[in-house]
């Protein structure tokens, strides 16, 4: 049996993962606030590498994992571990809310259906419901932000580039809200969300669009439902390799390869999706704007007591990338301990730290689709970010680029 697994590439990033090299553990650096874990806490995590040209994974790494020996002398204990489930690949069969990655593939969509003429302008007032400001928000409409909204920020109402780069909720909340969980549904199907990729190496979750019931139809879901899945929240589920494949297709200007870690001789067959090609452009640009916008790039840089430090930092190559901070459900033991006025306490509890990415030579197009998630890191930008911009580096190493 061949397969496309790199074995030295598979092995740098599972070294990149390792929270013992500090990048999946929590760091005062990765939060504008303090979140709910103290410093120094290891974070689960999981990142794949697939070849554009191919659909080929590269590289497929969960973390932690788990040792043979391990396994053999205690699984039930393995299995028992609700916070690790070290049992379970997290870059295959464990399903996560996408988060903001989501929004370049809601912008292809809107505009595939008829529901968003490109050059079309939302305003943001950092609320989406004009009598409403607790609920629908855009991220930049809290306190530490001064209730900032992106046409302050901007100066004018931003165009769907420049809401991608900005990663302007309410922009997405109304493309969300246009298209209705049907179309919603049928886009996010034309990116293989809902399907099992039928790897051959263990247990999958093929994504999921509305109930966990394998229709993907959206016909369960309602307009709210629609709005909030327009930013990649609410009910809708994928892992890392439906981010990297449905970044892949982009990268491809809409044709998809099923991505295969088998190599049984045979290649995978492209097929055309019907995905506008106009919209693929419009959301590569604003991608690009997300990695390399000094201004308005949600990527483009850290900004730390020492001044601003770039994300993205490989010499001779060019990213385009989407970070998701991802509203995650908290996690509880069987008898959680509880407050002072009687709320269950989480043992786990936060956003997903997502970053998905395209990496090419300057001036070249993109080669490899990346994507990383660390299980309650925080911010995207800040915490996947990093952990990309190693893995590019491995790439690098390696040879690739």
């Amino acid at each position: 049996m061949q397969l496309t697994l790199d074995i030295h590439l598979q092995a740098r990033v599972q070294g990149i993962l390792d929270p013992r090299v500090g990048l999946t553990t929590v760091q005062p650096y990765q939060s504008a606030v303090p979140g709910p874990l103290p410093v120094g806490t290891p974070l689960n995590s999981a990142a794949v590498v697939v070849e554009v040209d191919s659909g080929d994974v590269l590289a497929l790494v969960t973390s932690p994992s788990y040792s043979r020996e391990a396994y053999r002398d205690d699984p039930i204990a393995l299995d028992q571990d609700i916070v690790n489930t070290p049992l379970v690949n997290r870059a295959i069969a464990k399903p996560y809310p996408p988060g903001s990655v989501l929004k370049a593939l809601t912008l292809c969509g809107a505009v595939t259906h008829g529901h968003h003429t490109l050059g079309e302008r939302f305003a943001c007032a950092g609320h989406l419901l004009p009598d409403n400001d607790k609920v629908l928000r855009c991220w930049i409409f809290r306190e530490v932000y001064d209730w900032s909204n992106h046409t302050i920020r901007f100066g004018h109402d931003p165009d769907a580039v420049e809401a991608l780069t900005a990663s302007c909720n309410i922009f997405f909340y109304q493309l969300g809200r246009r298209m209705g969980p049907r179309v919603l549904a049928e886009n996010l199907r034309a990116f293989h969300v809902g399907d099992y990729f039928n790897l051959g190496v263990g247990a999958e979750f093929p994504g999921s669009i509305g109930a966990f019931d394998g229709s993907n139809t959206g016909a369960d879901l309602n307009e709210f439902d629609a709005t909030i899945m327009g930013i990649g929240q609410g009910p809708i589920a994928w892992t890392p390799l439906h981010a990297a494949n449905a970044y892949a297709t982009l990268a491809r200007m809409g044709v998809a390869i099923p991505p295969r870690v088998i190599d049984d001789g045979t290649p995978p067959e492209p097929h055309e999706t019907s995905i506008d090609r106009r919209a693929i452009a419009a959301a590569l640009e604003g991608l690009d704007g997300v990695v390399n916008n000094a201004s308005n790039g949600t990527a483009h840089h850290l900004s730390l007591d020492t001044g601003r430090e770039p994300i993205f930092n490989t010499p001779g190559m060019h990213v385009w990338g989407k970070s998701s901070t991802a509203q995650a459900p908290p996690i509880f033991t069987d008898n959680p301990p509880r407050d002072a006025e009687g709320n269950r306490i989480p043992i786990r509890s936060g956003d997903h730290a997502w970053f998905t990415a395209l990496v090419g030579p300057e001036g070249g197009r993109p080669r490899y689709a990346i994507s990383v998630i660390v299980e309650y890191g925080g911010s995207g930008s800040r915490v996947g970010g990093p952990i990309v911009n190693q893995i590019i580096r491995a790439l690098v190493d390696e040879g690739y680029l």
